[in-house]
């Protein structure tokens, strides 16, 4: 071990180490030398280079904290083999479909873009050192409210069965102005366009095609259709809807003040709207 290691020892310095091959580990770096005392990479696992310390040193393998850059497939054995008190997965997304035995998760991006931030590596050295019994809060899956993606699909089905009863029986009505040929496209439904599909659901509803149009827009406009956002109306109306657009939060909140008020209107034009809205904070989240 060098000496400017040994003095970093001494001073109780918290070593972390960063096993990635990507271009873009420099934004982590920088990151983490405000939070430990010394940030140790390497791209192979075998050369490992330390920017405050100018010899050709090879770090023992006992570090506070390992990161793991999890796109690099062949460094991942090899970050299993590293001594290290608490290792940590990370990619550029901020996202992981299931748990690792060997590996904490870090739920922020970390490439081009770093959302981790020096609190969060205050945080991990913390944990390493068992200065903190607590996950990071980085570490932790982000909670999405799912009363959001409940209301959306609500409002597909919504308007796919207009959309589909306009075309059960060729007409529309003022209020279908929102709607348009594609609408069932739009959102993903194409097999809708289809005659055969048309042809099952009419023989599934047993009524000729007059009947079936106006059997859903019955059944889409009962009040009980809304039922389940009618009950978490409250929670809702607080909702912080992203982007920042204020057109889009009131589309989104006048929908939801329409199905929790039994005697308001919900219009076809209203459910578009706040769909749209809806479909474009989703899609960013």
């Amino acid at each position: 071990m060098c000496a400017a290691r040994e003095d970093a020892k001494r001073r109780g310095s918290v070593i972390a180490c960063v096993l990635s091959s990507d271009e873009e580990v420099d934004g982590l770096l920088a990151v983490l030398r405000g939070a430990f005392g010394e940030v140790w990479h390497s791209k192979d696992g075998t050369t490992w280079f330390e920017a405050a310390i100018s010899d050709d040193s090879r770090p023992e393998q006992a570090f506070d904290a390992l990161f793991l850059h999890w796109g690099d497939l062949h460094l991942r054995k090899m970050a299993v083999e590293v001594e290290a008190a608490a290792k940590f997965r990370y990619n550029t997304v901020g996202g992981f479909r299931r748990r690792n035995r060997d590996f904490i998760e870090i739920y922020k991006p970390i490439g081009l873009k770093v959302k981790f931030t020096e609190s969060d590596a205050r945080e991990i050295a913390a944990y390493a050192t068992g200065v903190q019994s607590s996950l990071p809060s980085c570490c932790t899956p982000p909670f999405h409210d799912v009363r959001l993606d409940a209301l959306a699909l609500l409002c597909q089905g919504y308007l796919v069965a207009h959309a589909i009863a306009n075309r059960f029986d060729g007409t529309a009505s003022l209020d279908t102005g929102a709607i348009n040929d594609g609408t069932h496209a739009d959102l993903g439904w194409e097999a809708l366009e289809q005659d055969d599909v048309i042809q099952r659901l009419l023989s599934i509803l047993g009524v000729n095609t007059r009947e079936a149009a106006a059997l859903l827009r019955e059944r889409a406009r009962l009040p009980r259709y809304w039922e389940a956002i009618r009950q978490a109306r409250d929670p809702m109306s607080s909702w912080s809807i992203k982007p920042e657009n204020s057109r889009d939060r009131e589309r989104v909140k006048e929908l939801i003040c329409a199905i929790g008020d039994s005697s308001a209107k919900v219009t076809l034009t209203m459910v578009a709207e706040a769909y749209r809205a809806l479909s474009i904070h989703l899609a960013e989240r």
